[in-house]
């Protein structure tokens, strides 16, 4: 409730000095994209209204962040893990298979649906020359639940990252299995045998398999038969 007062009456005063000036209030974030590098002047209120009154620029923008639990980690999902669904639905799960619907995540939200709809932050930001100056305010409450939503996003990449290790780790064993299958058949050392050819016999020999992974099974399959080849025994 005090950061809630606390800003409040620094965007009256804001008003006031923007009032004082004749410049616009136009109330609505300012976005920059994370692309662009801008320089930034952070200010606190004092410094910004003071800055409002010393540059007298023609726009200020304040913007009152209005917080929804499920939408807030949706979108951290889907920046950080490209998980979530696209649609809010419960039963639609997203192409990776929803991570809107692992437990730790709706822990998180249902811990954090009381504040919906709840202002979360206040900004104000004016750009003048190619400078961003910007003031903003953050509650409590809001900051709890950004790092608990941090800690979940690392928890949840290293999970993804050991399943893809997994993944490519059985892929790899197909594969070796695959070519041995492939380099001990006769057609596989037949005269003429070229590179596009030995992709076609392992097409056939294995139908279930990916483009990429004929390509993989024939090149490890020339390794074997080279190994075989050169070494004794």
């Amino acid at each position: 409730m005090a950061e809630q007062l606390e800003a409040i009456a620094c965007f009256t005063k804001i008003r006031e000095a923007a009032k004082g000036i004749g410049a616009t209030v136009v109330p609505s974030p300012l976005l920059v994209r994370k692309s662009e590098m801008v320089p930034s002047a952070i200010l606190d209120c004092d410094g910004f209204v003071a800055a409002v009154v010393g540059i007298r620029p023609r726009a200020i923008y304040l913007a009152e962040e209005e917080f929804e639990a499920k939408e807030a980690v949706h979108a951290e999902l889907m920046s950080e893990l490209g998980g979530g669904s696209d649609d809010d639905d419960d039963d639609e799960e997203g192409e990776d298979g929803g991570l809107l619907d692992l437990p730790s995540v709706r822990q998180l939200i249902r811990r954090r649906q009381k504040h919906d709809n709840s202002i979360s932050s206040y900004t104000a930001r004016f750009m003048v020359d190619g400078v961003l100056h910007f003031w903003g305010q953050t509650e409590d409450w809001y900051q709890t639940f950004d790092g608990e939503l941090n800690l979940l996003v690392e928890e949840l990449s290293a999970s993804e990252e050991v399943r893809l290790r997994h993944n490519d780790a059985a892929t790899r064993a197909v594969i070796v299995e695959r070519a041995k299958v492939l380099a001990e058949h006769p057609l596989f050392k037949a005269p003429k045998a070229t590179k596009a050819k030995r992709a076609y016999l392992a097409s056939q020999l294995f139908p279930d398999s990916e483009d990429l992974d004929i390509n993989r099974i024939v090149e490890e399959a020339d390794n074997i038969s080279w190994y075989q080849a050169h070494v004794p025994g």
